[in-house]
Protein backbone atom coordinates (compact mmCIF):
# COMPACT_ATOMS: atom_id res chain seq x y z
CA UNK A 1 0.00 0.00 0.00
CA UNK A 2 1.28 3.12 -0.98
CA UNK A 3 1.36 6.62 0.76
CA UNK A 4 1.42 9.84 -0.91
CA UNK A 5 5.14 10.68 -1.14
CA UNK A 6 5.80 6.73 -3.01
CA UNK A 7 5.10 6.09 -6.50
CA UNK A 8 4.90 3.40 -8.96
CA UNK A 9 6.94 2.91 -12.69
CA UNK A 10 8.49 0.60 -14.90
CA UNK A 11 12.02 -0.07 -15.47
CA UNK A 12 13.68 -2.00 -17.31
CA UNK A 13 15.32 -5.19 -15.54
CA UNK A 14 12.56 -5.74 -12.99
CA UNK A 15 11.31 -9.08 -11.94
CA UNK A 16 7.77 -7.29 -10.54
CA UNK A 17 6.06 -5.82 -12.92
CA UNK A 18 6.62 -1.95 -11.56
CA UNK A 19 9.31 -0.96 -9.40
CA UNK A 20 8.76 1.50 -6.35
CA UNK A 21 10.19 5.03 -5.67
CA UNK A 22 9.42 7.63 -2.58
CA UNK A 23 9.29 11.54 -3.95
CA UNK A 24 9.75 12.26 -0.23
CA UNK A 25 10.38 11.01 3.20
CA UNK A 26 7.21 10.83 4.46
CA UNK A 27 6.32 8.51 1.32
CA UNK A 28 6.29 5.18 2.05
CA UNK A 29 5.59 1.40 0.85
CA UNK A 30 3.82 -0.78 3.46
CA UNK A 31 2.90 -4.46 3.66
CA UNK A 32 1.03 -6.47 6.19
CA UNK A 33 3.00 -9.98 7.11
CA UNK A 34 2.26 -12.93 9.10
CA UNK A 35 5.35 -14.43 10.48
CA UNK A 36 5.65 -18.01 11.30
CA UNK A 37 7.40 -18.45 13.79
CA UNK A 38 9.22 -15.74 16.68
CA UNK A 39 12.80 -15.13 15.39
CA UNK A 40 15.50 -13.07 14.83
CA UNK A 41 14.80 -11.70 10.82
CA UNK A 42 16.78 -10.57 8.78
CA UNK A 43 16.22 -8.20 4.85
CA UNK A 44 17.12 -8.16 1.13
CA UNK A 45 15.90 -5.61 -1.18
CA UNK A 46 16.43 -5.98 -5.12
CA UNK A 47 17.39 -2.29 -5.84
CA UNK A 48 18.11 -0.04 -8.46
CA UNK A 49 20.36 3.15 -8.36
CA UNK A 50 20.28 5.39 -11.25
CA UNK A 51 23.77 7.89 -10.91
CA UNK A 52 27.12 8.04 -9.67
CA UNK A 53 28.28 8.65 -5.81
CA UNK A 54 27.20 10.00 -4.12
CA UNK A 55 23.92 10.33 -5.72
CA UNK A 56 20.46 9.27 -3.66
CA UNK A 57 20.77 5.35 -3.15
CA UNK A 58 18.74 4.85 0.11
CA UNK A 59 15.64 4.10 1.91
CA UNK A 60 14.36 3.00 5.19
CA UNK A 61 13.13 0.40 6.41
CA UNK A 62 10.94 -0.22 10.09
CA UNK A 63 8.25 -2.98 11.27
CA UNK A 64 5.41 -2.11 13.00
CA UNK A 65 6.25 1.94 13.30
CA UNK A 66 9.38 1.61 15.26
CA UNK A 67 13.32 2.15 14.97
CA UNK A 68 14.10 3.43 11.05
CA UNK A 69 17.12 1.48 9.13
CA UNK A 70 19.25 2.54 6.76
CA UNK A 71 17.85 -0.22 3.67
CA UNK A 72 20.08 -0.13 0.81
CA UNK A 73 22.57 2.52 0.38
CA UNK A 74 25.60 0.94 -1.12
CA UNK A 75 27.84 3.11 -3.50
CA UNK A 76 29.44 0.25 -5.57
CA UNK A 77 26.36 -0.44 -7.79
CA UNK A 78 25.05 2.16 -9.33
CA UNK A 79 22.96 1.32 -12.33
CA UNK A 80 22.81 -1.85 -11.56
CA UNK A 81 20.25 -4.61 -9.96
CA UNK A 82 21.58 -5.69 -6.78
CA UNK A 83 20.26 -7.44 -3.93
CA UNK A 84 21.54 -5.41 -0.57
CA UNK A 85 19.99 -4.82 2.94
CA UNK A 86 22.30 -2.97 5.16
CA UNK A 87 22.37 0.81 5.06
CA UNK A 88 25.58 1.32 6.93
CA UNK A 89 27.83 -0.01 4.56
CA UNK A 90 28.39 2.41 1.76
CA UNK A 91 30.37 0.47 -0.27
CA UNK A 92 31.98 -2.99 -0.23
CA UNK A 93 30.11 -6.56 0.17
CA UNK A 94 26.60 -6.42 0.03
CA UNK A 95 25.02 -8.24 3.10
CA UNK A 96 21.43 -8.42 5.04
CA UNK A 97 20.11 -6.08 7.64
CA UNK A 98 19.28 -7.59 10.62
CA UNK A 99 16.45 -5.75 11.77
CA UNK A 100 15.80 -7.97 15.42
CA UNK A 101 13.67 -10.53 17.26
CA UNK A 102 9.68 -10.63 16.30
CA UNK A 103 7.33 -12.47 17.62
CA UNK A 104 4.73 -14.68 15.58
CA UNK A 105 1.85 -13.35 14.08
CA UNK A 106 0.90 -10.30 11.64
CA UNK A 107 3.65 -7.15 11.24
CA UNK A 108 3.60 -4.14 9.22
CA UNK A 109 6.42 -3.37 7.16
CA UNK A 110 7.13 0.00 6.15
CA UNK A 111 10.00 1.09 3.39
CA UNK A 112 9.83 4.75 3.34
CA UNK A 113 11.88 7.78 1.91
CA UNK A 114 15.35 8.84 2.97
CA UNK A 115 17.13 9.83 -0.03
CA UNK A 116 14.00 10.13 -2.20
CA UNK A 117 13.44 10.72 -6.12
CA UNK A 118 12.52 8.23 -9.04
CA UNK A 119 16.54 7.33 -9.53
CA UNK A 120 15.91 5.43 -6.03
CA UNK A 121 14.12 2.12 -6.85
CA UNK A 122 12.73 -1.20 -4.72
CA UNK A 123 11.86 -3.95 -7.01
CA UNK A 124 11.06 -6.73 -3.81
CA UNK A 125 11.76 -7.26 -0.64
CA UNK A 126 12.66 -10.57 1.09
CA UNK A 127 12.69 -11.17 4.62
CA UNK A 128 14.21 -14.67 6.65
CA UNK A 129 15.12 -16.26 9.38
CA UNK A 130 17.91 -17.36 8.22
CA UNK A 131 20.67 -14.95 8.58
CA UNK A 132 23.13 -17.37 5.93
CA UNK A 133 20.61 -16.75 3.05
CA UNK A 134 21.08 -14.67 -0.14
CA UNK A 135 19.07 -14.24 -2.69
CA UNK A 136 19.64 -13.95 -6.37
CA UNK A 137 17.85 -13.06 -9.59
CA UNK A 138 17.88 -16.90 -10.92
CA UNK A 139 16.03 -18.70 -7.99
CA UNK A 140 14.03 -15.59 -6.43
CA UNK A 141 10.67 -14.86 -8.33
CA UNK A 142 7.27 -13.06 -6.73
CA UNK A 143 4.98 -16.33 -5.60
CA UNK A 144 2.15 -14.36 -4.97
CA UNK A 145 0.07 -12.48 -7.25
CA UNK A 146 2.82 -13.00 -9.83
CA UNK A 147 1.51 -12.61 -13.61
CA UNK A 148 0.97 -15.60 -15.42
CA UNK A 149 0.71 -14.80 -19.31
CA UNK A 150 -3.13 -13.05 -18.97
CA UNK A 151 -3.43 -14.68 -15.29
CA UNK A 152 -2.48 -14.29 -11.58
CA UNK A 153 -1.60 -16.80 -9.09
CA UNK A 154 -2.05 -16.50 -5.21
CA UNK A 155 -0.48 -18.97 -3.79
CA UNK A 156 -3.15 -20.01 -0.10
CA UNK A 157 0.08 -20.05 2.48
CA UNK A 158 1.25 -16.49 1.52
CA UNK A 159 -1.38 -14.65 2.25
CA UNK A 160 -2.97 -12.79 4.81
CA UNK A 161 -4.49 -15.05 7.14
CA UNK A 162 -7.19 -13.37 9.87
CA UNK A 163 -8.25 -14.98 13.03
CA UNK A 164 -10.61 -18.54 11.46
CA UNK A 165 -8.40 -18.92 8.87
CA UNK A 166 -5.23 -21.25 9.03
CA UNK A 167 -2.59 -23.55 7.65
CA UNK A 168 -1.71 -26.76 7.40
CA UNK A 169 0.09 -29.47 5.31
CA UNK A 170 -1.86 -31.91 2.87
CA UNK A 171 -0.76 -34.80 1.02
CA UNK A 172 -0.83 -33.23 -2.87
CA UNK A 173 -0.61 -29.79 -2.17
CA UNK A 174 1.47 -27.68 -5.22
CA UNK A 175 2.35 -24.95 -2.50
CA UNK A 176 3.69 -26.42 0.96
CA UNK A 177 0.63 -25.74 2.88
CA UNK A 178 -3.19 -25.00 2.11
CA UNK A 179 -5.31 -22.65 3.93
CA UNK A 180 -8.77 -23.63 5.55
CA UNK A 181 -11.42 -21.81 7.69
CA UNK A 182 -12.78 -22.63 10.96
CA UNK A 183 -15.42 -19.52 11.15
CA UNK A 184 -17.46 -17.82 8.66
CA UNK A 185 -15.02 -14.68 9.56
CA UNK A 186 -11.97 -16.55 9.07
CA UNK A 187 -10.17 -15.19 5.40
CA UNK A 188 -7.08 -15.14 2.89
CA UNK A 189 -6.28 -12.04 1.74
CA UNK A 190 -4.24 -10.98 -1.19
CA UNK A 191 -3.17 -7.70 -2.56
CA UNK A 192 -3.53 -7.98 -6.73
CA UNK A 193 -2.40 -5.43 -9.10
CA UNK A 194 -4.51 -5.80 -12.46
CA UNK A 195 -2.63 -4.90 -15.34
CA UNK A 196 -5.77 -4.01 -17.59
CA UNK A 197 -9.39 -3.16 -16.89
CA UNK A 198 -11.19 -6.16 -18.01
CA UNK A 199 -13.74 -9.04 -17.29
CA UNK A 200 -12.14 -10.99 -14.27
CA UNK A 201 -12.96 -15.13 -14.08
CA UNK A 202 -11.32 -17.42 -11.46
CA UNK A 203 -10.17 -20.63 -10.37
CA UNK A 204 -9.64 -22.64 -7.23
CA UNK A 205 -7.28 -26.01 -6.44
CA UNK A 206 -9.41 -27.67 -3.62
CA UNK A 207 -9.47 -30.21 -1.56
CA UNK A 208 -12.39 -31.84 0.16
CA UNK A 209 -12.51 -34.62 2.64
CA UNK A 210 -15.66 -36.58 2.97
CA UNK A 211 -18.50 -37.21 1.13
CA UNK A 212 -21.63 -35.72 0.16
CA UNK A 213 -23.25 -33.25 1.90
CA UNK A 214 -20.43 -32.97 3.51
CA UNK A 215 -18.67 -29.10 3.96
CA UNK A 216 -16.74 -28.07 0.53
CA UNK A 217 -17.61 -24.23 0.23
CA UNK A 218 -15.37 -21.55 0.30
CA UNK A 219 -16.69 -17.55 -0.52
CA UNK A 220 -14.64 -14.79 -3.03
CA UNK A 221 -14.86 -11.38 -2.93
CA UNK A 222 -13.41 -8.45 -4.52
CA UNK A 223 -12.54 -5.22 -2.54
CA UNK A 224 -14.93 -5.97 -0.10
CA UNK A 225 -17.92 -6.61 -2.19
CA UNK A 226 -20.39 -9.43 -2.96
CA UNK A 227 -19.35 -12.72 -1.82
CA UNK A 228 -19.58 -15.65 -4.15
CA UNK A 229 -19.65 -19.21 -3.70
CA UNK A 230 -16.46 -20.55 -4.66
CA UNK A 231 -15.60 -24.32 -5.05
CA UNK A 232 -18.97 -26.45 -3.88
CA UNK A 233 -18.61 -29.00 -6.21
CA UNK A 234 -19.96 -32.45 -4.63
CA UNK A 235 -18.44 -34.69 -7.27
CA UNK A 236 -14.72 -33.90 -7.01
CA UNK A 237 -14.48 -35.50 -2.83
CA UNK A 238 -11.32 -36.94 -1.37
CA UNK A 239 -9.41 -35.68 -4.66
CA UNK A 240 -7.19 -31.99 -5.93
CA UNK A 241 -9.40 -30.31 -8.79
CA UNK A 242 -9.42 -26.89 -10.41
CA UNK A 243 -12.85 -25.52 -9.42
CA UNK A 244 -14.93 -22.45 -9.85
CA UNK A 245 -18.55 -21.53 -10.02
CA UNK A 246 -20.20 -22.54 -6.47
CA UNK A 247 -23.65 -22.29 -7.58
CA UNK A 248 -23.15 -25.31 -9.65
CA UNK A 249 -23.04 -27.97 -6.74
CA UNK A 250 -22.37 -31.16 -9.43
CA UNK A 251 -20.80 -31.96 -12.89
CA UNK A 252 -18.67 -29.87 -15.15
CA UNK A 253 -16.19 -27.82 -13.13
CA UNK A 254 -16.30 -24.57 -14.62
CA UNK A 255 -14.53 -20.65 -13.46
CA UNK A 256 -16.22 -18.15 -11.49
CA UNK A 257 -17.12 -15.18 -13.56
CA UNK A 258 -16.62 -12.33 -10.67
CA UNK A 259 -16.93 -9.34 -13.15
CA UNK A 260 -15.41 -6.24 -14.65
CA UNK A 261 -12.79 -4.63 -12.81
CA UNK A 262 -10.49 -1.35 -13.53
CA UNK A 263 -6.74 -1.68 -13.66
CA UNK A 264 -5.06 -0.98 -10.86
CA UNK A 265 -4.68 -2.92 -6.97
CA UNK A 266 -7.43 -4.86 -5.65
CA UNK A 267 -7.62 -6.42 -2.28
CA UNK A 268 -8.65 -10.37 -2.71
CA UNK A 269 -10.69 -12.26 0.01
CA UNK A 270 -11.58 -16.16 0.20
CA UNK A 271 -13.78 -16.40 3.35
CA UNK A 272 -15.35 -19.37 4.88
CA UNK A 273 -18.90 -20.35 4.44
CA UNK A 274 -19.03 -24.24 4.79
CA UNK A 275 -16.02 -24.53 7.67
CA UNK A 276 -13.48 -26.83 8.68
CA UNK A 277 -9.88 -28.53 8.41
CA UNK A 278 -11.36 -30.62 5.48
CA UNK A 279 -12.33 -27.48 3.25
CA UNK A 280 -8.56 -26.91 1.84
CA UNK A 281 -8.05 -24.31 -0.75
CA UNK A 282 -3.49 -24.60 -2.42
CA UNK A 283 -3.74 -22.34 -4.78
CA UNK A 284 -6.16 -19.44 -6.87
CA UNK A 285 -5.66 -18.37 -10.54
CA UNK A 286 -7.86 -15.17 -11.75
CA UNK A 287 -7.44 -14.46 -15.04
CA UNK A 288 -8.85 -11.90 -17.98
CA UNK A 289 -9.15 -15.27 -20.88
CA UNK A 290 -13.07 -17.06 -20.37
CA UNK A 291 -11.74 -20.20 -22.08
CA UNK A 292 -8.63 -20.88 -20.25
CA UNK A 293 -8.89 -23.85 -18.00
CA UNK A 294 -5.53 -24.62 -15.07
CA UNK A 295 -3.56 -28.00 -14.48
CA UNK A 296 -1.46 -28.96 -12.56
CA UNK A 297 0.82 -29.56 -15.24
CA UNK A 298 0.55 -25.68 -16.46
CA UNK A 299 0.86 -24.17 -12.73
CA UNK A 300 4.30 -25.41 -11.87
CA UNK A 301 5.58 -24.60 -8.55
CA UNK A 302 9.27 -24.64 -7.53
CA UNK A 303 9.93 -24.69 -3.88
CA UNK A 304 13.10 -23.50 -2.54
CA UNK A 305 13.76 -22.75 0.95
CA UNK A 306 10.01 -22.64 2.35
CA UNK A 307 9.55 -20.40 -0.52
CA UNK A 308 6.93 -21.16 -3.88
CA UNK A 309 8.64 -19.78 -7.23
CA UNK A 310 6.16 -19.61 -10.45
CA UNK A 311 8.19 -21.00 -13.26
CA UNK A 312 7.97 -19.01 -16.03
CA UNK A 313 9.42 -19.71 -19.83
CA UNK A 314 12.84 -18.81 -20.43
CA UNK A 315 12.49 -18.47 -24.54
CA UNK A 316 9.53 -17.57 -26.91
CA UNK A 317 8.54 -20.86 -28.38
CA UNK A 318 5.18 -22.28 -30.58
CA UNK A 319 4.39 -25.50 -30.12
CA UNK A 320 2.01 -27.74 -32.37
CA UNK A 321 -1.21 -27.73 -32.47
CA UNK A 322 -3.35 -30.84 -30.93
CA UNK A 323 -5.06 -32.70 -32.49
CA UNK A 324 -3.61 -32.71 -35.67
CA UNK A 325 -4.94 -33.75 -38.22
CA UNK A 326 -8.55 -31.77 -36.72
CA UNK A 327 -11.99 -31.46 -36.85
CA UNK A 328 -13.21 -28.28 -37.04
CA UNK A 329 -10.96 -27.47 -33.91
CA UNK A 330 -8.04 -27.59 -32.55
CA UNK A 331 -5.65 -26.33 -29.92
CA UNK A 332 -2.15 -24.26 -29.87
CA UNK A 333 -0.02 -24.10 -27.15
CA UNK A 334 2.76 -21.02 -26.91
CA UNK A 335 5.29 -19.14 -24.20
CA UNK A 336 5.87 -15.71 -23.93
CA UNK A 337 9.02 -14.80 -21.53
CA UNK A 338 8.91 -11.35 -21.89
CA UNK A 339 6.31 -8.36 -22.18
CA UNK A 340 5.73 -8.16 -25.66
CA UNK A 341 3.29 -7.95 -28.89
CA UNK A 342 1.77 -11.22 -30.08
CA UNK A 343 0.22 -11.88 -33.39
CA UNK A 344 -0.70 -15.85 -34.16
CA UNK A 345 -1.86 -16.07 -38.08
CA UNK A 346 -3.21 -18.90 -40.21
CA UNK A 347 -2.19 -18.84 -43.80
CA UNK A 348 -3.24 -20.94 -46.56
CA UNK A 349 -0.85 -23.06 -48.88
CA UNK A 350 -0.86 -19.52 -51.05
CA UNK A 351 0.18 -17.67 -48.53
CA UNK A 352 -3.23 -16.18 -48.18
CA UNK A 353 -3.87 -14.96 -44.37
CA UNK A 354 -7.44 -16.67 -43.31
CA UNK A 355 -7.76 -16.70 -39.99
CA UNK A 356 -5.85 -14.16 -37.26
CA UNK A 357 -6.13 -15.96 -33.76
CA UNK A 358 -3.88 -13.55 -31.78
CA UNK A 359 -2.77 -9.79 -31.91
CA UNK A 360 -2.48 -7.78 -28.42
CA UNK A 361 0.53 -7.53 -25.99
CA UNK A 362 1.02 -10.26 -23.78
CA UNK A 363 2.49 -10.57 -20.29
CA UNK A 364 5.55 -13.43 -20.02
CA UNK A 365 3.67 -16.89 -19.23
CA UNK A 366 2.75 -19.60 -20.84
CA UNK A 367 -0.85 -19.80 -23.22
CA UNK A 368 -2.85 -22.06 -24.88
CA UNK A 369 -6.27 -21.12 -27.69
CA UNK A 370 -8.62 -22.48 -29.39
CA UNK A 371 -8.76 -22.57 -32.94
CA UNK A 372 -12.07 -23.29 -34.54
CA UNK A 373 -11.93 -23.52 -38.45
CA UNK A 374 -15.82 -23.63 -38.67
CA UNK A 375 -16.32 -20.93 -36.92
CA UNK A 376 -15.28 -19.18 -40.07
CA UNK A 377 -17.19 -17.02 -42.42
CA UNK A 378 -17.73 -20.22 -44.97
CA UNK A 379 -15.46 -22.49 -42.51
CA UNK A 380 -11.97 -23.73 -44.04
CA UNK A 381 -11.22 -26.66 -46.82
CA UNK A 382 -9.60 -29.86 -46.04
CA UNK A 383 -6.08 -29.32 -46.57
CA UNK A 384 -2.84 -28.16 -45.11
CA UNK A 385 -2.58 -24.62 -43.45
CA UNK A 386 0.27 -22.81 -42.11
CA UNK A 387 0.42 -21.03 -38.12
CA UNK A 388 2.84 -18.42 -38.01
CA UNK A 389 3.81 -16.58 -34.38
CA UNK A 390 5.17 -13.01 -33.78
CA UNK A 391 6.85 -11.35 -31.16
CA UNK A 392 8.50 -8.57 -30.98
CA UNK A 393 9.74 -8.07 -27.30
CA UNK A 394 7.82 -4.69 -25.53
CA UNK A 395 11.15 -4.81 -22.95
CA UNK A 396 13.63 -4.60 -26.02
CA UNK A 397 12.63 -3.02 -29.15
CA UNK A 398 13.44 -4.38 -32.29
CA UNK A 399 13.93 -8.41 -30.36
CA UNK A 400 11.63 -10.18 -33.00
CA UNK A 401 10.60 -13.72 -32.92
CA UNK A 402 9.02 -15.59 -35.52
CA UNK A 403 7.61 -19.45 -35.91
CA UNK A 404 5.81 -21.14 -38.04
CA UNK A 405 4.11 -24.90 -38.35
CA UNK A 406 2.07 -27.07 -40.21
CA UNK A 407 -1.77 -27.99 -39.24
CA UNK A 408 -3.74 -30.95 -41.05
CA UNK A 409 -8.24 -29.91 -41.75
CA UNK A 410 -9.59 -33.18 -42.63
CA UNK A 411 -13.47 -33.24 -43.31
Amino acid sequence: TLTTGAALKTQTGSIGSKVAYCTSTSGSINFDVTFAQAAEYYVWGRFYFEGAKPDANCFQFSVDGGYKRKFGNNQDYYNQWHWGGYGNVESGTLTRLSIGRFGAGQHKITISGYEVGQTVMVDMVLITADSSYVPNDKEFKPAAALPLGNNYLLVAEQGTLTTGAALKTQTGSIGSKVAYCTSTSGSINFNVNFAQAAEYYVWGRFYFEGTKPDANSFQFSVDGGYKRKFGNNQDYYNQWHWGGYGNVESGTLTRLSIGRFGAGQHKITISGYEVGQTVMVDMVLITTDSAYVPTDATISLLKNSGSAELSLPDDFELKQNYPNPFNPSTRVKYSVPMNAHVTIKVFDMLGKEVAMLVNENKNAGYYELNFDAGSLNGGLASGIYIYQMRAEGIESSGNVFTESKKMVLVK
